[in-house]
């Protein structure tokens, strides 16, 4: 078709410069955004709120090959006559595909070329047709549930070869969804933002028809591109040179897909109307912006209600020997029994489940298991590995796969520098080049991974934030952050406490825990705070210690008259020469109480312990 021929069929066209702008016909486009330009003898569309070109054609009611008065790099179109060749050299024919109707019948095909060109041998007035629709309809008939949709020919015949039922759908009709009827649909989509959206434009047809729709990322760990991602066929590749066979690349596969959730457009954020905004054709498109009315609610999932939420990364610190190891393996044994952790808040609802520990301080054998024999716990549903990797992008990847492999709901990671490589741990750029892959992880897996953490010698100075070793960049990573610590003065009094929660309401109170007999025991409430965990409980020397008495002794006829602002407590502490570290010292050896007036933007006060 001619240039004016296109634009004839396109409502609201304005002349900006040499090019235009109309409504797109592809979304209710309340301001011009699509941008139309005819370069020697093409005619570009772009929408600029993300429409792809095969929608915006199937809405104006042409194909692709339309937009095109002469052959583009190789591609022909030969729809203006029966299977003519192309009008340049573009190298050797490579591949074939063939596109038949639901009777066999071969209608056109596409052919490839090593000179990166293609054309489709199509007569005039073919059809367009799902590929490998035969295949897909005897299927079909035959019983077979499940069939894959790939977005290329390659992936589709790639993952016909393991065996399975597979089409590709460019250019998907709306009318396509019927050969899906009761089918249950797996979308592999490629690993870039075109493949992201391309897929749930699939999914938003198939699914008014299937029983059920699946989008699958086989790369969910690694950084999404704007276009050229890997596929499916890449997928199958990098198995087979690592020596993998067919049977055990289909295996993994499937499970893959059986841990992938069910489609729902009212959960896809790609589902959500972006509010557009006007802009010329040679701008970059706006920001998408979402209405708040018109963003779903996401109900928050939680493993340990407010301690470890579902789908998050989350952090607990604790200093060497005070029983992260055996707290780690009360976690494990509680969530493959689906019981035995304290009820904070709510109920306990997820029934029993895998978990996984990826350690490298405890042997399997000689502490490990041990321990969780001690506890009663399920073996058969925990799973160890001693392996220390980094978590690169080749070391997230193999997590997500063994996660992906045993569905884990609980992922815990002792001590979590072990598997950093060789990030520099106190930059928050490089922080986050760890801690975002794993918030990916557990989001796509719907699992909860806890990263384990020592604290550092100087335990923050008495401040939780910043107790553990290495910044505070890990701990802002965290969805959630807890604490564990023991009672300077009693080594048995050790507690939980939750310094940090992002999803809820944080547990203002301890948990306390006892390990008795190489056992371990949870107490029930304690009385212990993060401030009193973190006191310092090395052997003071001879000053510090009068240091700390004198600023004891301060506190005392400081607070005898009843509670005081902090900030005055402190401003007077600084004028009678006590240091804030000696200050919080001696605060945690008494016991003083901190507490927030009610009114509002109200104050913190300090006050002795009561009775």
């Amino acid at each position: 078709m001619t240039f004016d021929q296109i634009v004839s069929r396109l409502e609201g066209l304005k002349k900006i410069g040499k090019n235009f702008i109309a409504i797109c016909p592809s979304h209710d486009d309340g301001n011009p955004s699509l941008s139309v330009r005819g370069v020697d003898g093409r005619v570009l569309l772009k929408c600029h709120a993300g429409c792809d070109i095969e929608s915006i054609c199937r809405a104006m009611g042409i194909s692709l090959s339309e937009l095109f008065e002469k052959p583009l790099n190789g591609f022909y179109n030969a729809s203006n006559g029966d299977s003519k060749a192309p009008t340049k050299s573009i190298g050797a024919t490579i591949a074939e595909y063939v596109y038949r109707d639901a009777d066999g019948i071969e209608r056109y095909r596409n052919v490839r070329h090593s000179g990166a060109g293609r054309y489709y041998r199509k007569p005039s007035g073919a059809e367009s047709l799902p590929y490998r629709l035969p295949e897909l309809l005897k299927a079909r008939a035959d019983g077979i549930e499940h069939v894959f949709v790939c977005e290329g020919e390659k992936d589709c015949d790639n993952v016909r070869g393991l065996g399975f039922v597979a089409v590709s759908l460019k250019g998907i009709k709306d009318a396509w969804a019927e050969y899906f009827a009761g089918m249950h649909v797996t979308i592999i989509q490629d690993h870039d933002e075109p493949g992201t959206k391309q897929a749930v434009s699939i999914a938003r047809i198939l699914a008014t028809q299937a029983a059920s729709v699946r989008i699958t990322d086989l790369y969910p760990s690694e950084p999404m591109p704007n276009k050229n991602g890997k596929d499916v066929s890449d997928w199958i590749d990098e198995r087979r040179t690592a020596g993998d066979k067919d049977e055990e690349i289909a295996e993994e596969l499937a499970r893959i897909v059986d841990g992938a959730d069910t489609w729902n457009p009212e959960k896809s954020i790609a589902d959500v109307e972006p509010t557009q905004r006007g802009n010329g054709p040679d701008e970059e498109p706006p920001l998408k912006v979402y209405r708040a009315a018109d963003v779903k609610d996401e109900r928050v999932e939680w493993l340990w209600e407010p301690f470890l939420p579902l789908g998050n990364f989350c952090l607990l610190d604790g200093e060497e020997g005070i029983g992260k190891t055996f707290l780690s393996c009360a976690l494990l044994t509680a969530v493959a029994n689906g019981r035995g952790l304290p009820i904070l808040r709510g109920e306990y609802t997820v029934p029993p489940s895998n978990a996984m520990i990826v350690s490298a301080e405890d042997s399997l054998s000689a502490v490990l298991k041990p321990r969780l024999v001690s506890m009663d716990a399920p073996l058969e549903r925990i799973y160890l590995t001693d392996e220390v990797f980094a978590l690169s992008p080749e070391g997230v990847e193999r997590l997500s796969k063994a996660i992906a492999l045993y569905e884990p709901r609980l992922v815990i990671i002792d001590p979590l520098f072990s598997y950093t490589g060789g990030v520099n741990l106190n930059n928050d750029n490089e922080i986050r080049s760890v801690t975002d892959p794993l918030k990916r992880i557990a989001e796509v897996h719907k699992c909860t991974i806890l990263g384990i953490r020592h604290i550092g010698k100087s335990k923050g100075l008495g401040e939780a934030r910043n107790a553990g070793l290495n910044g505070v960049g890990w701990r802002a990573a965290a969805r959630s952050h807890l604490l564990i610590g023991r009672n300077p003065q009693d080594d048995k009094d050790r507690a939980i406490c939750q310094t940090k929660s992002n999803l809820a309401e944080g547990y203002s109170k301890a948990l306390g825990y006892s390990i008795r007999d190489g056992r371990f025991y949870w107490t029930g409430e304690s009385q212990l705070t993060p401030e009193t965990i973190l006191s310092y409980t090395r052997q003071e020397s001879t000053e510090e210690r009068n240091e700390r008495t004198d600023a004891m002794e301060f506190l005392r006829e400081t607070l005898s008259k009843g509670r005081m602002p902090t900030k005055e407590v402190q401003k007077s502490a600084r004028e009678a020469g006590i240091s804030e570290a000696t200050l919080r010292r001696a605060k945690a050896a008494m016991n003083i109480e901190a507490v927030k007036d009610d009114a509002p933007n109200g104050a913190w006060f300090w006050h002795l312990p009561r009775g």
